[in-house]
């Protein structure tokens, strides 16, 4: 765990009061949160699909690939 992320949970858990701690060096990625803030949480749109055709045949719906981390499973795990 980054010694800035133990630091700041930390101060937050009020294991540690602000007096007592020392001067933290702050990288480029960590003043951007300061700056910026967090983004909120979107709800979830479900899945990306897009029209899917090859050389004149329609091939039905595809799962677009936006890059991001996801886990498909079937409805029949699910509901276990």
């Amino acid at each position: 765990m980054p010694s800035f992320v133990k630091f700041l949970k930390d101060i937050l858990a009020k294991k540690r009061r602000i007096s007592d701690c020392k001067i933290v060096v702050l990288t480029q990625a960590t003043s951007d949160i300061f700056k910026y803030g967090v983004q909120e949480m979107m709800t979830d749109f479900g899945s990306f699909m897009v029209p899917c055709s090859k050389g004149g045949m329609d091939l039905g719906q595809a799962l677009c690939d936006l890059g991001v981390s996801i886990n498909l499973m079937p409805p029949s795990i699910f509901k276990k």
